[in-house]
């Protein structure tokens, strides 16, 4: 490699590390970009629940928000969540002790009353999976509603109203 090359990997080097403090700076609250992490999202007729998921299952901890809550507020319960799937210990719940943790009667009271959406970080990309509801108020994913960003360049603020736009429904305004 002659002294050109080793200037220009070093510059690049340096282009890409200023890049990323740029990016962390206007986005408050960056994750990590090289972990997985998974959380989920109900909205009920009077509150958002974030729930914890390690890889497959729903764990604690869980966070309540309002309806009306601010989106810095929902910012920072959805980066609290997805930082404990990252780093948190998971804690096995049976379903019967998670749903009275989620303040809910039971699972099918919280399909047939809310929507929901499974919010996955994978490294550098944050995919948002809304479900949609079918036939006698069953829940399916709705791949065609699908979002995802690069976080390299993704704003937050972005990120928080998409979230809520596809999470908000009439339907559980009942």
């Amino acid at each position: 490699m002659n002294k050109w090359q080793k200037i220009y990997v070093i510059f690049s080097q340096v282009l890409v590390s200023l890049s990323q403090q740029f990016h962390r700076k206007y986005n408050d609250r960056c994750l990590e970009l090289e972990h997985f992490g998974r959380c989920m999202i109900y909205r009920t007729d009077k509150k958002f629940i974030f729930v914890t998921v390690y890889y497959i299952n729903s764990s604690y901890p869980i966070k309540f928000l309002p309806l009306n809550c601010s989106n810095e507020d929902f910012e920072n319960a959805l980066t609290d969540i997805l930082q404990a799937s990252l780093h948190g210990k998971y804690v096995e719940v049976n379903n019967s002790e998670l749903i009275k943790a989620m303040k809910q009667r039971s699972w099918r009271q919280l399909y047939r009353c809310s929507t929901s959406v499974l919010v996955t970080h994978n490294n550098s990309k944050l995919t948002i999976l809304p479900t949609q509801t079918v036939a006698d108020k069953i829940h399916e994913w709705d791949y065609n509603q699908e979002l995802s960003f690069d976080l390299n360049v993704a704003s937050w603020k972005d990120i928080i109203i998409s979230i809520r736009k596809l999470i908000e429904s009439d339907e559980t305004d009942q």
